[in-house]
């Protein structure tokens, strides 16, 4: 079940030494590279890093397992015979595309609330598509300490960054790269939001041209902030003593 993959955004071009965007001198501007060159380039460029890492001994191979295969070399070779796949998907026509396929994979957790049909005596029911029969949907029954076990699989390691940028769009540069690279695109550049207003502009955006300080009650008052409590600390000791004693008052009730 384990399933660890990477998702790769490349540029169909970059920035020169002389501050200029480069196309690729070959193809289309929309065209990066073949995908079967990038299948056998890909093949290659992994075993060399396999073996040079079986020969500095990094790494784990199950005992027997070499042997089962007649060595490392003869193990080495069927691999070699696969034919490898390399999925790539597309360009991207709009800037658009791109913010809704990093939000899919980047900013969700491992299964949507609506895929969990049921939760009933230890055991959870989950909707899941079926690709091998052309992506219908269907539903598993699996035990509790199952599904927490998968679920647990898409728990990041300690200290792993989910996105990762380089070249000009590294933290380093890109404060410089990108305003050439759109100058070069001819790309308009909107004005960049406050935090503030992304957050209004989001609340526009599901309720409406609604005033978000406005008492939801009786829809006359202004609503004004007392305290804020930040990610990384527990509430004020008042307010915790506030919440305690209500527990208190309420069971004396």
């Amino acid at each position: 079940m384990l399933h660890p993959h990477v998702h790769c955004i490349v540029p169909n071009g970059g920035i020169t030494t002389e501050g200029k965007w480069q196309f690729p001198k070959k193809g289309k501007d929309n065209f990066l590279y073949p995908v079967d060159a990038m299948k056998a380039l890909y093949k290659g460029y992994f075993m060399d890093h396999l073996k040079s890492m079986f020969q500095a001994k990094l790494l784990t191979i199950p005992k027997g397992y070499l042997e089962k295969h007649g060595g490392f070399k003869k193990w080495k070779n069927m691999l070699y015979r696969k034919d490898w796949v390399v999925f790539i998907k597309k360009p991207f026509s709009q800037s658009k595309h791109v913010i809704d396929y990093l939000g899919r994979y980047s900013h969700r957790v491992a299964i949507t609330n609506r895929r969990i049909k049921n939760i009933d005596h230890g055991k959870v029911t989950v909707e899941y598509k079926d690709y091998k029969q052309g992506a219908i949907k269907k539903e598993m029954k699996i035990n509790a300490t199952e599904f927490i076990r998968r679920f647990c699989l898409h728990i990041l390691p300690s200290r792993y960054r989910k996105i990762r940028t380089f070249g000009f769009l590294s933290n380093a540069s890109k404060a410089k790269s990108i305003p050439i690279a759109r100058k070069a695109l001819r790309v308009k550049h909107d004005h960049l939001l406050t935090k503030a207003q992304r957050k209004e502009k989001a609340i526009e955006n599901l309720f409406g041209n609604v005033n978000i300080n406005q008492c939801p009650c009786c829809k006359k008052g202004i609503m004004q902030m007392k305290i804020a409590i930040t990610r990384n600390r527990p509430p004020p000791k008042y307010i915790l003593e506030k919440i305690k004693n209500q527990k208190i008052n309420k069971k004396r009730k």
